[in-house]
This record gives C-alpha cells, sequence and structure tokens, in this order.
C-alpha cells in the first residue's frame, strides 16, 4: 500500500465518524417519536419537538457537504493536487517537489568549485 491510500483511508475514516456522530442525534429523535406517538404534547412541546427534528435533521445532512473540507484537512497529496489543478486552470505555473528535488539536484552536480578572492582598499 502506497502514503496516498494511508491518506485515502484516514480520510475515510474521518468521514465515516463525522456521520456516526452528526447522523445519531437523528436517529435517537426518531426512535424516541415512535415511542411516545401515542402522548399527545403540549404546544411547547410540539414546538420543541419540531425544533429538535429540524435541528438534528440539519445535522444529518452536514456530512454530505464536508467531503472536500475533509479531505483538504486531512490529506497532503490531496491538497497538493488541488494546488496543481488550481494553478494549471489559472495558467499560473507551479514547480511539483518532484520537479523542484531534481533541479536541486542538478544545481549541486553542475556546480564547480569556485575560489574567489577579494580585497576592499579603502583610502582616506
Amino acid at each position: 500500500m502506497t502514503k496516498k491510500d494511508f491518506q485515502l483511508f484516514r480520510c475515510l475514516y474521518v468521514h465515516n465518524c463525522l456521520h456516526m456522530i452528526l447522523s445519531i442525534g437523528l436517529t435517537i429523535y426518531i426512535v424516541y417519536d415512535a415511542f411516545t406517538v401515542k402522548n399527545q404534547p403540549s404546544n411547547i412541546q410540539n414546538s420543541f419537538f419540531y425544533f429538535l427534528y429540524g435541528f438534528t435533521n440539519f445535522l444529518h445532512y452536514i456530512p454530505f457537504c464536508l467531503s472536500f473540507y475533509i479531505f483538504i484537512w486531512v490529506s497532503k497529496a490531496f491538497r497538493n493536487e488541488f494546488k496543481r489543478i488550481f494553478y494549471q486552470i489559472f495558467r499560473k505555473n507551479q514547480i511539483t517537489i518532484h520537479d523542484e528535488d531534481q533541479q536541486q539536484g542538478n544545481q549541486f552536480q553542475n556546480q564547480t568549485e569556485l575560489n574567489v578572492v577579494s580585497t576592499i582598499v579603502l583610502l582616506s
């Protein structure tokens, strides 16, 4: 397995954990509502339950929007690939890390040792 595969697994793990955490409220609400279906709540309780249902429903749908942010936050390979595509779309040249390493290696190989002596004489 490569480093990118591990980063993908880590992203999927974080995504699954967030999905379970944010969806548990709606599940608890639905189970509670099923047990108390025969009880007639007052208007205040009814309003509170509608608010609770709307809030837990909102939390339930958040993980579907978080995938991009999770991948940006967790995976360095995804961030680098996203930057490369972003710069490619807007016509900016970006040197990849691999190209940069090769250029530095070529500079060190092509450098010849220079011995330079400079003398500064100040006349006053």
